[in-house]
């Protein structure tokens, strides 16, 4: 169901891209969007996650046993732990759909190159 969610978001991504007008905040949006289910497919949705003594199900399983507020900073924590390979991604990812989003919608278009990259190297790890 999350890969599935992931691939959704992923496909309006790369749809995006190729739209004259400039819609770079939606492409970084998409992008962590569509990385945010492959991820918690890959830590949850294969087998439940062992984190410490921990056995979580799911994101918000284990944002209560955990205490975490946000779930975005959680599962930033665990990519980082369990997922190390593409945690640079993920986290570049999280950090400009935050600013494209919250702060300034305007996006170069390197940004937006990136984070259709580094989705690509997350769907490659979490879903292959």
């Amino acid at each position: 169901m999350k890969k599935d969610h992931g691939e959704h978001n992923r496909k309006l991504c790369d749809k995006i891209i190729d739209i004259p007008e400039n819609y770079n905040d939606w492409i970084v949006t998409t992008a962590f969007y569509s990385a945010i289910h492959y991820v918690d497919h890959k830590l949850f949705q294969i087998q439940p996650l062992e984190h410490g003594d921990k056995t979580l199900s799911n994101i918000d399983h284990a944002k209560r046993v955990l205490g975490y507020q946000s779930r975005h900073e959680l599962r930033e924590m665990l990519v980082t732990l369990h997922l190390k390979p593409i945690s640079i991604g993920f986290s570049y990812l999280y950090k400009n759909c935050r600013t494209a989003r919250y702060i300034n919608y305007t996006v170069d278009d390197i940004t937006a190159r990136n984070a259709r990259n580094y989705l690509s190297a997350i769907e490659k790890v979490c879903c292959e």
